[in-house]
């Protein structure tokens, strides 16, 4: 099994914990990976479960919605917590389609992911010669929850997105987190939180195979974790479902005209 350097990278954890920005980079990139022909087939097995599919899947989704935020008001500003190693903001920017100016926040508690994604989005928005500002800040959720701020600024967001950062947490951290990111959000702005569900039929080969332990949630599961932040106004909550079913994204928005409801998917 270790023949798969996609596994050998799962078990050894060389970054100390799973899923790490590294392996994120095996799961979108590197179908074909191995020495030998066992080791590639492991490979292509792994990169071809439902769960990594939905990975590749929800980077998709951030872009579209990233790309439908920024085309609906200049100065957009965007935060990215958990980042790693920020995908989907690079293939946002090398989209460039008609971008107007904007910003991302970046945070993460692993200062190597930032820096990689540093180098990859300003090497990008060079390239393309775009008015986009990016700032990276090295800080973990605990610290956030301690702060009650996500930022260092307490600053205010049109789109917050947390992606694959729920799956590590308990209920009870997870509303707290949502709680805060909730109070930096402007009027009218969106917070998505995505998260495994208990749909993934490979969750024993992820345990087994690479000591990989998740927290799953289904699409109702992740509503009650947001249910306290109707009490806060106007909030609309939704779920969308991915292609394969193994990942759910949690839509919060704080909006004036909408009334809370909640959208079964």
């Amino acid at each position: 099994m270790l023949s798969s350097p996609f596994i050998k990278h799962a078990c050894e954890k060389p970054y100390g914990y799973a899923g790490d920005f590294e392996m994120v980079l095996k799961i979108l990139d590197k179908e074909i990976e191995g020495e030998t022909p066992l080791a590639k087939l492991l490979n292509m097995f792994i990169w071809n479960m439902d769960v990594t599919r939905a990975h590749r899947n929800r980077i998709d989704y951030l872009v579209d919605k990233i790309s439908n935020a920024v085309a609906q008001k200049s100065r957009m500003k965007i935060l990215s917590l958990g980042s790693g190693p920020a995908r989907e903001i690079k293939y946002f920017i090398e989209r460039g389609l008609s971008i107007n100016p904007c910003s991302f926040t970046l945070v993460d508690f692993d200062a190597r992911a930032l820096s990689y994604s540093q180098e990859a989005l300003l090497s990008a928005i060079s390239l393309n010669n775009l008015d986009i500002v990016c700032e990276f800040i090295n800080k973990s959720v605990r610290q956030i929850v301690k702060t009650k701020s996500c930022d260092l600024k307490f600053e205010k967001y049109d789109l917050i997105y947390c992606a694959g950062l729920f799956d590590y947490l308990s209920d009870s951290f997870c509303e707290r987190l949502l709680d805060i990111m909730y109070s930096q959000l402007n009027p009218g702005g969106m917070i998505i939180a995505s998260n495994v569900t208990n749909s993934n039929y490979y969750r024993y080969v992820m345990e087994f195979m690479g000591e990989w332990y998740l927290t799953h949630r289904s699409g109702n599961d992740m509503l009650m974790l947001a249910k306290k932040l109707e009490k806060k106004g106007d909030t609309s909550l939704a779920v969308d479902l991915d292609a394969t079913g193994a990942n759910v994204l949690l839509n919060v928005e704080k909006s004036k005209s909408l009334n809370p409801a909640f959208q079964q998917y």
